[in-house]
């Protein structure tokens, strides 16, 4: 970075700044000592020492933090990583881009892919167009379709196994004339065709899908 870009500069020392800060913060919360917390991250395979979580929490290191150390200490501290970045959430001002103001909420949004929007307004400069950004995170949905179609899945095969195993239950079924078991059938199939049609999707993508789920 060149040393006359005192915005860009500046920029990286307040994120770092924000994000020690929310280490901090947490660290307290948990009645956490400094000491503490770097046992917790040795023992999670990535010591980060007291004297380095000092530096990160005062903003003593020039801006600087590498991505192993957040994740680690977002880890020990059992915190979403994102919420160390970003913790004003919803509504607390950030500088998600030099120059760029946003709500938190937002930040944080764009940083998991739920926010083209903002993605856009920083590309657009680039001739980037909406649809290439909807595009670019597209994975990201699919891959939480396919999660969410497949808990509906498990929930739907466990009501069937208690239709299954509840004499009772299976007794007033048979007296509806098996409603219920025929709406369980059809939300099972109908969900087990979203689940193929989204891997497929998926795959097309090039995006890597375990060979169980078909």
């Amino acid at each position: 970075m060149p040393k006359t870009d005192v915005t860009a500069k500046q920029w990286q020392k307040e994120l770092a700044a924000r994000t020690g800060s929310a280490v901090r913060e947490r660290r307290k919360a948990l009645d956490l000592t400094a000491a503490g917390l770097a046992e917790r991250t040795a023992e999670l395979g990535y010591p980060v020492s007291r004297v380095a979580i000092g530096k990160i929490e005062t903003g003593h290191r020039e801006g600087k933090m590498d991505l192993a150390e957040l994740l680690v200490l977002a880890a020990a501290l059992a915190i979403p990583p994102v919420m160390l970045i970003y913790p004003g959430v919803p509504h607390g001002p950030v500088e998600v881009l030099p120059g760029l103001e946003c709500d938190s909420v937002d930040a944080l949004e764009w940083f998991v892919g739920d926010s083209p929007k903002l993605a856009f307004r920083m590309t657009e400069r680039f001739g980037v167009s909406q649809q290439e950004v909807v595009d670019a995170g597209e994975p990201l949905l699919l891959a939480r379709e396919l999660k969410g179609i497949e808990s509906e899945l498990a929930r739907v095969r466990d009501l069937q196994q208690h239709l299954a195993h509840d004499a009772a239950a299976r007794e007033a079924d048979e007296l509806d004339g098996g409603r219920f078991a025929q709406t369980l059938k059809s939300a099972l199939d109908a969900n087990e065709k979203l689940r193929v049609q989204t891997i497929r999707q998926l795959r097309a993508l090039g995006q890597p899908v375990r060979e169980e789920d078909q």
